[in-house]
């Protein structure tokens, strides 16, 4: 009987130490998975940077007065930014206003044509002509859609507020920061 015990003895603590090694295991598989996917979702984020690139060159810009000024951006990267992403796009000007030094951060709105800061989108077009591949579309009511993709020029205009215009011949400065961080800048004046 007693070499029966041994063996029910031991039956039952493999019954209950097999489903504990299983969990452990279980437990690790999931934490790789998450590590695994954290990682190429880090990986992803850091090549969409890399690769993401734009210019301004200083002779794309024009100032049509002291409140409007029009931009040209080339994207000279590899990815291409949705319309629906062009909210998270920072515009930096820095100017001189009454004598004063100005520095805003301009906000993203297509529809607003009021008196304070804002930025929209005039024309979207290739390097050597019309855009083919997922055009920029500007509806009369302001609604845009389609991507900004690589070697296309983004026109924009951008409009500082009644209170703050740019005194003219002074000098300026004006930065792009797309939303995976590629940025350039242009100054004149």
């Amino acid at each position: 009987m007693s070499g029966q015990g041994g063996i029910l003895a031991f039956g039952i603590i493999a019954l209950t130490i097999i489903p504990m090694l299983f969990s452990i295991a279980l437990i690790n598989i999931n934490y790789h998975a998450k590590l695994i996917n954290n990682l190429t979702y880090e990986y992803n984020e850091l090549n969409k940077a890399l690769w993401s690139k734009i210019r301004i060159s200083d002779d794309s810009i024009t100032w049509i007065d002291s409140y409007t000024v029009i931009l040209n951006v080339s994207n000279v990267g590899y990815t291409s930014i949705r319309t629906a992403d062009f909210k998270y796009i920072t515009i930096i000007i820095k100017y001189t206003s009454n004598g004063r030094n100005i520095t805003l951060t301009i906000p993203y709105n297509q529809n607003y044509n009021g008196d304070g800061a804002y930025w929209k989108v005039l024309n979207c077009s290739l390097e050597s002509g019309r855009e083919v591949s997922n055009p920029i579309r500007i509806y009369p009511d302001g609604h845009i859609t389609g991507i900004w993709d690589p070697k296309e020029i983004l026109t924009i205009e951008i409009h500082l507020p009644v209170n703050y215009p740019r005194d003219s011949n002074t000098p300026y400065m004006i930065a792009f920061i797309t939303p995976d961080g590629a940025s350039d800048y242009a100054y004149g004046g």
